[in-house]
């Protein structure tokens, strides 16, 4: 009923400003129009005729701004309404005005439920603070601020969305926020699986029983280190870190290291050697270097796996020691001795060999066993006997004895041959 009246008075307010119009606006008519001469008939017809075509364009543009209203309402909704992200707008007090359908669907909510009610009762509890915070900075600074938090969905699940709020006024001049909301679950999840992948490679890179060092190959910087780095160098990690790396290895061998550095850059692929690293104290410490080249967030590194030799470097010093005290004694002593491996090259003689056959230390130091054999078969009584005896010493794993006849000075001599069981001095 009282819609109906609102229409009455709308109608009769139309045609009183009409009639105001007409009176203002349109041509005198005759209170006797019969007086009128045909011209002046004439010029009131063809001012009606115009009024009218006037009208007709003014409704035919009313119809076309209609249609393009419609048009841009239909582009609004595409925009508005299908976007990829969620937007909503809130008023000063928090409470949700207007919100796109990505919002709803965001939420599982409809428009209806979402608005007029707080936003902040979409929030997960334990991330009301971060979203206060936010709306805090954001009034006070009127610039766009962003925030990650937890949204809770009707049926009760949370998902992680990023907010980004700025100021804004609505159609009669009052402030308002307005937010895009988006959806970074998977970005959130992917993080989560990257930290938790990180934190493991983290973990067996700091325990590695070698000591690892990163380093720039353009500018020979050190990158990362472990822990034994730190004790290997007897340097912590924030002085390894930013340190030009020649510096961890001998002052004075600092051009060697350069250049074996350079060297492996340009040929890539992976390498090992043996270097002196020099600890803080001045201690030198050998190490065995394995070297990899490899790309590490965009940028080209070497990742270097130093391992402390010093104990094994000991014991080849006391393996070298005994070897050469061996030697020293098989020399000294009065039998010959020669020394040959599986292929039958000559590894040592003792000098007593030498003199007890005649050889020429030239022959020995070839290590031609064939000539060697055949100069001694030289001075044999029954040199086919002695070639027989040896082939048959070559396969036999233990020890043997045979006796030989030889010529020395002239006079007939006897030659013991033991064989042993093979044994293998260190190169």
């Amino acid at each position: 009923m009282e819609d109906t009246n609102t229409k009455t008075e709308q109608a009769a307010e139309m045609r009183r400003r009409a009639e105001e119009i007409y009176l203002n606006e349109a041509p005198p008519i005759p209170e006797n129009p019969a007086a009128l001469s045909p011209e002046e008939l004439r010029k009131i017809l063809h001012e009606l005729r115009v009024h009218q075509i006037q009208l007709e364009m003014q409704n035919e543009e009313l119809r076309r701004t209609h249609a393009e209203l419609d048009a841009q309402r239909g582009r609004y909704f595409d925009l508005y309404d299908m976007a990829p992200a969620g937007y909503i707008t809130i008023s000063t007090q928090g409470v949700i005005l207007e919100a796109n359908l990505t919002v709803c669907d965001m939420l599982g909510e409809t428009r209806n439920m979402l608005t007029q009610r707080p936003f902040s009762k979409f929030i997960h509890s334990d991330d009301q603070n971060a979203y206060y915070l936010n709306q805090k900075a954001l009034t006070a600074s009127g610039t766009l601020q962003r925030c990650e938090l937890r949204l809770m969905k009707k049926d009760g699940h949370a998902f992680w969305a990023r907010l980004d709020a700025s100021c804004a006024n609505d159609a009669d001049g009052a402030p308002t926020y307005r937010v895009i909301i988006t959806d970074i679950t998977e970005r959130k999840r992917t993080e989560k699986v990257l930290a938790e992948q990180e934190a493991k490679y983290r973990s067996i890179f700091e325990n590695a029983s070698e000591s690892i060092f990163v380093v720039d190959t353009a500018t020979e910087i050190i990158l990362d280190v472990n822990k034994n780095a730190e004790i290997l160098t007897g340097r912590s990690r924030e002085e390894l870190m930013g340190m030009n790396r020649i510096l961890i290895h001998p002052r004075d061998q600092a051009e060697f290291y350069k250049q074996h550095f350079r060297h492996h850059v340009m040929n890539s692929g992976t390498s090992s050697s043996d270097a002196i690293v020099e600890k803080k104290d001045g201690t030198r410490v050998p190490v065995r270097i394995s070297a990899s080249v490899m790309e590490l967030a965009g940028r080209k590194v070497i990742l270097g796996l130093f391992e402390d030799i010093s104990e094994r470097k000991k014991a080849e010093e006391l393996i070298n020691q005994g070897v050469a005290n061996l030697l020293a004694t098989l020399d000294a002593t009065a039998d010959g001795i020669l020394a040959i491996d599986p292929e039958g090259k000559i590894v040592f003689s003792n000098r007593q060999f030498a003199e007890l056959w005649r050889i020429p230390k030239t022959m020995i130091d070839t290590g031609n066993i064939k000539n060697l054999m055949d100069y001694v078969k030289n001075q044999l009584t029954d040199p086919d006997a002695f070639s027989k005896e040896v082939q048959r010493l070559y396969c036999c794993k233990q020890v043997k004895m045979s006796w030989f006849k030889f010529f020395r000075n002239v006079m007939m001599a006897d030659c013991l041959i033991l064989a042993v069981a093979p044994f293998f001095l260190r190169e």
